[in-house]
């Protein structure tokens, strides 16, 4: 949501427009979802869902339903090797220092998408996302796209 304000002020020199805008900031503890899968979906903090050891922060507690999707479980892992803001940098193998991963329970496989690129905002136990991300494991298909932010109970 944007808010705009506008005066005009008429001096000796002709007329001034000043304009003033601020924009609402996205709710905390929500993830919006565009591409292969589309909607919003809402965390709900527990004690445990912040950072922990190794600079990754598993948000378990994510619940709702995407359109693409049957399914209502969602896991958001954030790796980030400290506090601050880091650009999603794919690994050739392996886990890149810093990513993100969407999973899902899949029929026998978990499905997961991996971020392609974006970036995190690690901060404790709050921080945000805004990537894209990939289907790579488990039958997950497709390009997500998503942007969100937590803050945990410490």
């Amino acid at each position: 949501m944007l808010l705009a304000s506008c005066a005009l002020l008429i001096g000796l020199n002709g007329v001034t427009i000043v304009t003033t805008s601020s924009v609402a900031s996205a709710a905390v503890n929500s993830f919006t979802f565009s591409g292969g899968l589309n909607g919003t979906l809402k965390l709900i903090p527990a004690d445990d869902c912040g950072g922990s050891s190794g600079g990754e922060t598993q948000l378990d507690s994510i619940v709702g339903k995407l359109k693409g999707s049957k399914t209502d479980q969602w896991t958001i892992i954030v790796i980030a090797p400290k506090n601050g803001t880091f650009t999603i940098k794919p690994a050739t193998t392996g886990l890149a220092s810093s990513t993100v991963t969407l999973e899902t329970p899949g029929k026998n496989v978990a499905l997961s998408w991996d971020a392609t690129k974006g970036s995190i905002t690690a901060n404790g136990n709050s921080g945000s996302v805004n990537v894209t991300l990939k289907g790579t494991t488990g039958g997950a298909s497709g390009t997500v796209k998503i942007k969100g932010s937590w803050d945990c109970p410490s």
